[in-house]
């Protein structure tokens, strides 16, 4: 209308908003990576990282892993327009495997020992190998240990015990084992004193005739017959004679390998109060107590000597006849 006219306007900043990252991660956040946001700064507190006072806009946030971390991503575009926009990442250490190559006699490497790593970790044992995953990077102690058989070492292992190190790859190493204590029934024998015997077996009798003949041709050792049904020289011409039967102080010997604490047994010794562990016997084939075992020494045309081994103690003796056919033999083995 012929007058001028007075007109504002106002301008206001746009919203500012704020980015939000948190970091799902085992350790602290800036031991498994770095965070970054273009045009903005991150700070933390703990795990959780914030980036705020950001204009309406596009923002690329970054994250890069240590060397021993992966993440489930590494670069995410966030555009703000005034809201906050919040963001998580997983990062995870990465792990590896340690597995140990293992020459067992008896087959698969768990028949053999157990493998246990920095004193907690056991290792899985099949086949020829034993193996354990998931280790993350860093030092290791591997403590390998024999089977027990009667409480003992079955086994001697070269080596006992491997450090070593994992470093962004997996680990590999050899073990290998040794049988310390024979069994009759696996190896064909069983070792004690320095002398390899066979299992033991009930003897089949001879006749009396079949002894005599046996007396005049000297070649078994034995001196004097007496009964029909003559079950010790029996055993003596299974073994080849009397000089491959055990003698009573060899009978002593292998009494002292079977008791807890392998006491001293002699020849024409008693020993009561003994501890026998079970399976310490069968270790090496023979039963588990009570049994008798005949030697090759003999007493008269009527006895010879053995002995006797139960739970508590063992005895030698001749008080039962030749003729007994509950007492078993074990033969030299060459």
């Amino acid at each position: 209308n012929g007058k001028d006219e007075e007109t504002s306007v106002t301008f206001t900043e746009a919203p500012k908003a704020c980015i939000k990252l948190n970091v799902n991660c085992a350790n602290n956040a800036n031991i498994c990576g770095s965070y970054s946001v273009s045009g903005g700064v991150f700070t933390n507190s703990g795990n959780e990282y914030l980036a705020c006072n950001l204009k309406p806009g596009s923002y690329t946030v970054n994250v890069t892993p240590k060397s021993n971390y992966t993440s489930n991503w590494t670069t995410q575009t966030v555009t703000l327009n005034g809201l906050d926009q919040i963001l998580n990442v997983t990062l995870s250490e990465n792990t590896y495997c340690a597995k140990l190559n293992v020459d067992c006699p008896a087959g698969s490497a768990n028949l053999c020992g157990s493998y246990v790593i920095n004193g907690d970790k056991e290792m899985t044992a099949s086949s020829d190998y034993a193996r354990l995953c998931s280790l993350p990077s860093g030092s290791y102690y591997l403590l390998i240990s024999s089977v027990k058989a009667g409480g003992k070492d079955k086994y001697k292992v070269k080596p006992e015990n491997i450090s070593f190190t994992i470093t962004n790859s997996d680990w590999e190493g050899n073990a290998s084992f040794e049988k310390l204590v024979k069994n009759c029934k696996e190896d064909g024998y069983f070792e004690v004193g320095g002398k390899k015997w066979s299992c033991p077996f009930l003897p089949t009798p001879i006749t009396e005739a079949e002894c005599e003949a046996a007396v005049r041709e000297g070649k078994l050792g034995i001196k004097e017959c007496y009964y029909e049904d003559d079950y010790w020289a029996g055993a003596v011409k299974q073994c080849g004679g009397v000089g491959n039967m055990p003698t009573l102080a060899d009978l002593g010997k292998i009494a002292s390998a079977i008791y807890k604490g392998n006491p001293t047994v002699g020849a024409y010794n008693d020993v009561s109060n003994l501890t026998y562990e079970s399976g310490t016997a069968t270790s090496l084939g023979l039963p588990e107590p009570s049994f008798y075992l005949w030697s090759g020494e003999e007493h008269s045309k009527n006895y010879a000597y053995y002995r006797y081994f139960n739970p508590v103690g063992t005895y030698y003796g001749y008080g039962f006849n030749r003729s007994d056919r509950f007492k078993q033999a074990i033969c030299l083995v060459d």
